[in-house]
């Protein structure tokens, strides 16, 4: 079975209601993986439990990322008025990462939280350390709130997704009545 298929199965499983230890039960064996390799197609998949809990941490993450997007939308407003028809195209160009990271946090795609978060580290990093002599003003510290929530919660979100696991060895008796070993990941509630 293909790493596509799997995480759609475990995705559905998900959606059901199951626990992730459920959905790696009943995948295990008709997937033909590895426990370890199971077990990272499973791990980053959000769990119901887990949209409900968290729902409105989420929508605040959202609310953010969208408040970025229009403020990097009308920060290149200038464009429009001196560029005309390219400007518009500049207007929507700029935030385009944005767009497709936030497309991602919408769909609870745990890579594009970590990317947010990581590329929100590096623009804090240049945004701090870009030389220029930084002014305390209102517009500095509402842009320096905004990365830092986002920073937070793009990793806040993720570690509470990803749920943690270990590789077991687990005794188990088979069809010719021989005691055996085999491994098995095990995930923590």
């Amino acid at each position: 079975m293909k790493k596509n298929q799997i995480r759609k199965k475990a995705q559905n499983g998900l959606e059901e209601g199951l626990s992730k230890q459920e959905v790696y039960n009943a995948l295990h064996r008709e997937a033909k993986k590895t426990p370890e390799d199971l077990a990272q197609i499973i791990k980053p998949l959000p769990t119901t439990d887990f949209k409900k809990q968290y729902k409105v941490w989420h929508s605040i993450f959202i609310g953010l990322m969208v408040l970025i997007i229009l403020l990097k939308m009308l920060a290149t407003l200038p464009a429009i008025i001196e560029d005309g028809l390219l400007g518009v195209l500049f207007v929507f160009l700029v935030p385009l990462l944005n767009i497709i990271l936030l497309i991602g946090v919408v769909n609870y795609r745990s890579e594009y939280f970590r990317w947010t978060g990581i590329l929100s580290v590096i623009g804090l990093i240049r945004f701090v350390g870009s030389g220029e002599e930084i002014s305390m003003d209102i517009f500095f510290m509402v842009d320096l709130l905004l990365i830092g929530m986002i920073i937070f919660l793009s990793f806040f979100l993720l570690h509470k997704m990803t749920t943690p696991y270990r590789i077991v060895s687990e005794k188990y008796t088979n069809k010719e009545g021989q005691q055996r070993i085999r491994k098995k990941a095990v995930f923590q509630n």
